[in-house]
């Protein structure tokens, strides 16, 4: 695995450690950097941003996102993945009809409450997206990410229709097989 990170340099300071013609500028306060750990400058971007806290009250970097890359290899030998869902959108399954058995589920927090039936969604709500999630966390995908899972023989989850005023669409939902 290689790890990246990403930085969000202020672009006042960021002739301090970086070259010019270095990153992406995003308008004119914000400088895009990529590094890798052992990059000698990773470990001087904390000194550096105190010294400009210190001198001017201000910061070197505002923010910042680790990104992870796989071989090829370690893809195909591992024992499961795990999807980061960025896109959410509402309304939820059960504000469109689809039916829970609370019986089971945590008195406090609905935990652990299990869908019965199909899943029930307003289909223009559904992003055009091959992967989303509802603000319930009800997760959704398109015909051409089941057809991509499936060419690949992944494992853990198998997929039902996703229904819109009782008939059937173009998405499905994904139930996990596997505890894992």
């Amino acid at each position: 695995m290689k790890e990246i990170f990403e930085f969000r340099i202020n672009y006042d300071y960021a002739h301090l450690l970086f070259n010019k013609d270095e990153g992406k500028n995003l308008g004119t306060s914000v400088k895009v950097i990529e590094l890798l750990k052992d990059d000698s400058r990773f470990v001087q971007l904390p000194e550096i941003d105190r010294e400009i806290k210190q001198k001017y009250d201000r910061s070197f970097y505002f923010g910042w996102q680790i990104k992870r890359k796989y071989s090829k290899k370690e893809l195909d030998t591992s024992p499961f993945l795990h999807i980061m869902i960025k896109t959410t959108f509402e309304p939820a399954g059960e504000e469109c009809g689809t039916e829970y058995d609370e019986g089971a589920a945590c008195k406090i927090c609905g935990a652990d409450r299990k869908q019965k039936g199909s899943l029930k969604i307003i289909k223009s709500s559904i992003p055009k997206k091959d992967i989303a999630r509802t603000i319930a966390g009800e997760v959704v995908v398109s015909k051409t990410f089941v057809e991509a899972y499936k060419s690949s023989n992944l494992k853990g989850v198998e997929f039902e229709p996703v229904y819109s005023k009782d008939k059937p669409t173009d998405f499905f939902q994904v139930i996990p097989t596997s505890p894992e």
